[in-house]
């Protein structure tokens, strides 16, 4: 591991970097203990029965919240005809997303709701072959 010259101009750059990030002691509370937000081993005795290994990249515990909301929208889809929804809520959306958009004038009735953009595309250059030229590539 290369050493920092202090006669190095870039090493002492770097050094003051590397101590302006540092936080002193008692510059910030601690973070108070998560334990309670993840389905962890209680103790350190289960945890020496069955270890657990935490993986940043791919193998990290679910939050309960995210597991509950997981298991909440598995349930409603299993009996789909039962959720919240429908025609108001479709108005609804049409209307809020037509104001973001500021073409509020007709309450939404210019929004589409497809189920894919390519069919939504493919709907735009169906209901209006007529007026609209094929697309030309150039070698």
């Amino acid at each position: 591991m290369p050493t920092l010259e202090p006669s190095d101009a870039r090493s002492l750059k770097i050094a003051h970097h590397i101590d302006a990030m540092a936080v002193p002691p008692g510059a910030r509370p601690p973070l108070a203990c998560q334990r309670s937000l993840f389905d962890l081993p209680p103790s350190a005795a289960a945890a020496a029965a069955a270890p657990a290994y935490f993986d940043g990249a791919g193998r990290t515990p679910l939050l309960l919240a995210a597991y509950h909301a997981g298991a909440t929208a598995l349930a409603q889809k299993l009996r789909p005809w039962e959720m919240p929804g429908g025609d108001d809520t479709t108005a609804e959306v049409r209307a809020l997303f037509a104001t973001l958009i500021g073409a509020g004038g007709g309450g939404g009735s210019c929004i589409a709701i497809t189920p894919s953009t390519s069919y939504g595309l493919s709907l735009v250059r169906l209901s209006s072959s007529s007026t609209i030229a094929p697309l030309k590539m150039s070698t």
